[in-house]
């Protein structure tokens, strides 16, 4: 949204705001459909603020982990620490969901109910459909 901002007053203005999406949408609708759309702008009164940019997530949300699962472990098995090595002694049964956070060669860093748990082998898992 910063982009709506050209004024950088830290406020994205009506005005603004078309003027942005009458640029842009010719552009992604080319890319995304083969053809270019025009939009038509017409604005009648004062121009005022929408929207007022803000950060989502800061650096102490760096841990954030979402909860919607995105695979199904199709095992039992343990949960592995970084280095490979089983990590405390209660398995993850099959059929349990998890969101999988990053892949490095055959492991993937899972979760579980916004909860980091530690890594699997990735042939455990199937992707939920």
């Amino acid at each position: 949204m910063s982009s709506a901002d050209p004024s950088h007053c830290g406020l994205i203005q009506v005005a603004a705001l078309a003027s942005y999406v009458v640029n842009r949408v010719p552009d992604l609708a080319f890319g995304k459909f083969g053809m270019r759309q025009t939009p038509e702008m017409n604005l009648v009164g004062q121009d005022f603020a929408v929207a007022k940019p803000v950060s989502v997530l800061t650096s102490s949300d760096k841990d954030f982990v979402p909860i919607q699962p995105t695979h199904v472990l199709l095992k039992t098995t343990a949960i592995l620490d970084d280095k490979g090595a089983a990590k405390g002694d209660t398995p993850l049964l099959s059929g349990t969901t998890l969101r999988v956070l990053s892949e490095k060669d055959d492991f993937v860093e899972v979760a579980r109910a916004g909860r980091r748990l530690g890594f699997l082998h990735k042939d455990d898992l199937a992707p939920l459909q």
